[in-house]
């Protein structure tokens, strides 16, 4: 019913359908692209910022210290709680600033856009140099 051959292949398929299982697949010849010959507008770097790096540390610092406090705990069988509660309270004041400090630059943006207009997420975005998904 199905030939081995790539001409049988072509035949069965337009007979049955469907291709035959035992013939070779047929791959496209790939072409590569020569440098500075891009179809595309060329992509935007997306730099890290400040605040989104040291809350990555903090997150980091966070599931550390919470991995040391265990080890602690299955030691000894106790646990630090005034190191515990200062870690985590200067963990707190430390996001608590960033969020004020994020806080007022968005009403210092809001307020210096002119009246009637109101900033949209469209706007924000291509501030920052991304796309909208």
């Amino acid at each position: 019913m199905y030939s081995d051959d790539l001409k049988g292949s072509c035949v069965c398929c337009a007979v049955y359908g469907k291709p035959d299982p035992a013939a070779p697949p047929v791959r496209k010849k790939r072409t590569r692209r020569r440098k500075g010959r891009s179809r595309h507008a060329p992509v935007q770097k997306r730099h890290i910022k400040v605040m989104d790096l040291i809350l990555a540390l903090e997150g980091t610092a966070i599931a550390a210290f919470t991995v040391a406090v265990l080890w602690i705990f299955r030691e000894t069988g106790g646990e630090p709680a005034a190191l515990i509660y200062s870690f985590f309270g200067v963990m707190g004041v430390e996001t608590g600033i960033m969020g004020w400090i994020k806080n007022v630059k968005e009403r210092e943006r809001a307020s210096a856009a002119p009246a009637g207009e109101k900033e949209t997420d469209k706007d924000r975005q291509t501030e920052q140099g991304g796309e909208l998904k």
